[in-house]
């Protein structure tokens, strides 16, 4: 069963006007089609700028990564790298503190 959008009347699905107010249920059908077109042309156009997009990140992954930056292996240099400042900035802070007693 269908209802009527102006005045929420049940209808059976032969109706192309609602008998209880008279709107005609033909044309707000063509309004949901138009609709759904003009949705689905906005879908297929966000659809192609997302491939757009992943494109450009594809490319900049590539690009990282052939100069060394963002790859799983430079991990471990960053690491070693912040311990060993790390550990450098304790020592100088430790011995300013015992140097200056």
């Amino acid at each position: 069963m269908n209802y009527c959008p102006e005045c929420g009347s049940e209808l059976m699905e032969i109706f192309n006007i609602c008998p209880y107010c008279g709107f005609s249920l033909s044309q707000f059908s063509k309004k949901i089609e138009k609709n759904i077109e003009n949705k689905a042309d906005v879908l297929s156009q966000k659809n192609k700028k997302i491939q757009e997009l992943e494109a450009k990140i594809n490319k900049l992954e590539k690009k990282s990564q052939s100069l060394g930056f963002g790859a799983a292996e430079s991990w471990p240099f960053f690491i070693v790298f912040f311990f060993i400042a790390g550990f450098f900035l304790i020592f100088f802070f430790i011995m300013f503190f015992i140097l200056r007693h």
